[in-house]
């Protein structure tokens, strides 16, 4: 998994990520998390790939994004996962600049969305470029709500039989191990 906001930050993101971790990891499923550590004690009971604190923020600058790409890189060569599950925008952007060859699940929160499709200025203009490369390039797409499905499937058509809803605040996982198509 690979969030740049998580546990024990507060908020939606932070909590959805590090409830679904839990979850896999209790239900007998190996899972890292890289995320920012930076030596902070965490009180999670999976392993955490700590990324440097400076990359924990959605204002990451372009070096930080390479470094990121970087880290990423480094880190999948080293644990060799099955799946890669993106959790957040940060980590959409990064997806969407890394080449990776691994099976990727990206979680998508429509304020995501609505900040950047649809939007004339450069800034969002470019954002909304980057999530349509990394949805295009993930294998399912996690959609938290049916209004974010309806804003994907309005922007990026050609993502639609990719999108699966997960509520947020549902249970996200029964027990049974879910594999993503290589």
């Amino acid at each position: 998994a690979y969030s740049h906001n998580v546990h024990p930050t507060v908020g939606g993101i932070a909590t959805y990520c590090n409830t679904l971790c839990a979850a896999l990891t209790d239900a007998g499923e190996e899972l890292s998390l890289l995320a920012p550590g930076g030596g902070a004690k965490r009180d999670c009971h999976y392993p955490l790939v700590a990324m440097p604190v400076d990359l924990a923020s959605d204002q990451i600058s372009l070096a930080g994004y390479g470094e990121a790409i970087r880290l990423l890189r480094a880190t999948l060569r080293r644990l060799r996962p099955d799946v890669l599950w993106c959790c957040n925008v940060d980590a959409l952007y990064v997806l969407a600049l890394a080449s990776v060859d691994v099976a990727v699940a990206v979680t998508v929160h429509g304020s995501e969305i609505v900040k950047s499709f649809g939007r004339k200025e450069l800034l969002p203009m470019i954002r909304a470029r980057l999530i349509g490369r990394a949805l295009a390039r993930a294998d399912r797409i996690i959609a938290v709500s049916r209004y974010t499905h309806t804003i994907i499937q309005r922007h990026l058509p050609q993502v639609t039989e990719k999108i699966d809803v997960v509520h947020n605040g549902v249970a996200t996982f029964s027990g049974d191990a879910v594999r993503l198509p290589r």
